[in-house]
């Protein structure tokens, strides 16, 4: 299955850019069309193609390309259709009423954006872009560009609406079976939640972009606290079950708790500053990755402390109960913190605009892979209690009649099983 996730999500980030539609609107003197990010993968020169039929007799459509180096400055609130056709702010100044084709040094990584202008008011065309790499058809073919491409959140949203759907299966369960519903049933379907509403978040916020050029930042952050807070409460979840007595009791000791949620508070602070620092600190038009920052460098190294912390409460559970079940949940589990930084590390080695597919892809699909296998745990063993139980009364039932017990008060051929 985790295969399978992974190249669904991966046929999404492998298609060429290809931005065709029509235009009609009398009042605008610019719009937006779409952006593209051309790969540095091999020398050579990228190959921009307009296909444009312009409806309006007495305008004089362009098309207008901007890199990112001016993009923030040029497209604002305050843009004056002036300022889009000054040369100095453009890369690409083309008459929008033929077929052009261009090709564009592609020697360092930039963001490129089009728009149609004309200041003399009213758009009326019917547009077909398309974006190549240089080199072979498969280099030349693979986009890299990151607003539009909804395929992954898509794809995303399947996986995560069965996994709300699991954890609301664990409340409905716990209800009806153990008569009340555990607080770590009830994170475990917020941390669903939160996760789904992120993804919801993304994609209004690309969609938004797609439309406009400009991120809504509000539905961004959203989408990043959302995702904040939904990994916070799935680590919580974690230790909690790691270091209670069985994985169905999930209780801790006081000094436990304290321990886990001051470790939680820093990681959750740390991840809030490297979110703020890839937004307002990063360079666009550099390779500075957000994790080479000093945030991200020490929010690495919290990932990897929590890796210790998990496996200490795991020894620490061991020597205290005893249990010998779950050496299994704590291996397999282990690794989802180690693959986090695994996923980083790679990312260093790898061209700027791959990193930003490929990265979050993986850590995507290795989020969703593991919160359904945890919710999976639960809602078996929440079905289970009830046949434990009347396993344990029947033995309890049994022992009662027998004058011959060992003196642990249970028969030599059967034992309780803890819940």
């Amino acid at each position: 299955m985790k295969t399978a996730v992974f190249l669904l999500l991966l046929i999404s980030y492998v298609c060429a850019l290809r931005v065709s539609g029509s235009i009609v609107d009398a009042e605008a003197h610019y719009l937006f069309l779409t952006r593209f990010a051309f790969g540095s993968l091999t020398e050579g020169s990228g190959h921009f193609s307009a296909d444009i039929s312009s409806h309006n007799i007495f305008g004089h459509n362009k098309l207008v390309v901007i890199t990112d180096e001016r993009w923030n400055s040029v497209w604002n609130s305050k843009t004056k259709c002036t300022d889009l056709l000054d040369p100095a702010n453009t890369e690409l100044q083309l008459d929008a009423s033929s077929t052009t084709e261009v090709d564009i040094d592609v020697s360092s990584p930039h963001w490129w954006y089009v728009i149609v202008v004309d200041c003399s008011g009213g758009i009326e065309l019917t547009y077909d872009l398309h974006f190549e790499n240089p080199g072979t058809f498969w280099t030349r073919e693979v986009s890299f560009e990151a607003q539009g491409l909804l395929e992954i959140d898509v794809v995303a949203i399947f996986f995560v609406v069965v996994l709300c759907g699991m954890a609301i299966g664990a409340v409905v369960f716990s209800f009806v079976y153990l008569r009340s519903i555990p607080l770590y049933i009830i994170a475990l379907f917020v941390n669903s939640a939160l996760y789904l509403g992120g993804l919801l978040a993304d994609i209004g916020d690309r969609i938004i972009f797609s439309v406009t050029g400009r991120p809504f930042v509000p539905l961004g952050f959203l989408s990043d606290i959302q995702d904040i807070l939904s990994q916070v409460i799935f680590i919580s979840c974690l230790f909690l079950m790691v270091a209670s007595p069985t994985l169905k009791r999930a209780k801790a000791d006081v000094a436990t708790i304290g321990l886990i949620s001051v470790f939680l508070i820093v990681l959750f602070f740390t991840q809030i500053i490297v979110y703020l620092w890839s937004i307002y600190g990063m360079d666009p038009t550099s390779s500075v990755y957000a994790y080479a920052s000093p945030a991200g460098i020490l929010y690495l190294i919290l990932r990897v402390i929590a890796l210790c912390l998990f496996i200490f409460l795991a020894l620490i559970s061991k020597r205290t109960y005893g249990w010998k079940y779950k050496y299994i949940f704590v291996a397999v589990f282990s690794l989802w913190f180690l693959c986090h930084v695994v996923w980083v590390i790679i990312g260093v080695f790898i061209s700027q605009f791959w990193r930003e597919k490929l990265v979050t892809l993986a850590m995507t699909s290795t989020d969703v892979i593991y919160m359904l296998a945890l919710v999976g745990i639960q809602l078996g063993l929440v079905k289970a209690k009830p046949a434990i139980n009347m396993h344990n009364a029947r033995l309890q039932a049994e022992d009662e009649r027998e004058l011959l017990v060992d003196e642990d008060g249970l028969r030599d051929d059967e034992e309780y099983f803890p819940l």
